[in-house]
């Protein structure tokens, strides 16, 4: 993956300092953080070894802790592994579903920021988790599928362009709407499924009329003359 990367964006050594990757448990090897730690500038990467993690929850002390959450706390490790280069780790500890107790260790390099900016700059790759969720279900793209190999690949690319468009419009095509906080599935299955037609003039559009009939229709022929507005 990471290979894969480097040859799709070819960076600077300024550009590489400026680069994080933040990878979850699965990935977390000493190995592997050895492997990565020179190749980019920053990480936040989840340990893979959960007894390491629980027998340094055990070494904290009770004033270690610092809540960060409902039933979740994070302490600082300053016996941690020594890698390659300089990192930090940190203890994180939280109750699960039936009361019991789970235990991480978060290593990274961002070692000017506090504990808790850490661990939120970590959890907020769920935020990615729930958008490819999100495609997955509003722009169909696990229904759908083509037998060749070049279809399937621009089905692919299609709804990336999608994604991104939805999430370019977002913030302010929808603005003031009852459709601002629509998610991509209600977005594409209920607003912009509506009746109606586009009228072209060569390349360009004219025209976009909609079912009048359709109690939406009224609303986001509002949004789609800012999109229109954008667009020109």
């Amino acid at each position: 993956m990471v290979r894969a990367t480097e040859q799709l964006l070819p960076l600077k050594p300024h550009q590489r300092a400026r680069t994080g990757w933040r990878l979850d448990g699965g990935f977390g090897t000493d190995a592997n953080l050895n492997w990565l730690l020179p190749r980019f500038g920053q990480l936040v990467i989840k340990g893979y070894n959960a007894t390491r993690a629980a027998a340094s929850a055990r070494r904290r002390e009770a004033g270690d802790w610092q809540e960060i959450g409902p039933e979740r706390w994070v302490a600082l490790e300053p016996d941690g592994v020594r890698y390659g280069r300089r990192t930090q780790s940190l203890v994180l500890h939280w109750l699960g579903e039936k009361r019991t107790d789970h235990y991480a260790l978060l290593v990274h390099t961002l070692l000017d920021w506090p504990m808790a900016k850490v661990v939120q700059f970590y959890d907020a790759r769920a935020q990615q988790e729930v958008q490819i969720r999100q495609d997955k279900t509003g722009l169909q793209l696990t229904r759908r599928r083509k037998r060749a190999w070049h279809a399937q690949e621009a089905w692919v690319i299609l709804n990336d362009l999608a994604h991104n468009l939805l999430a370019w419009t977002h913030d302010w095509m929808w603005h003031g709407s009852r459709f601002e906080g629509y998610g991509c599935l209600r977005l594409v299955q209920d607003v912009l499924n509506l009746s109606g037609h586009f009228v072209f003039k060569g390349d360009k559009l004219q025209k976009a009329a909609l079912c009048r009939s359709d109690p939406l229709a009224p609303e986001v022929a509002e949004c789609l003359e800012r999109l229109l507005t954008e667009l020109h």
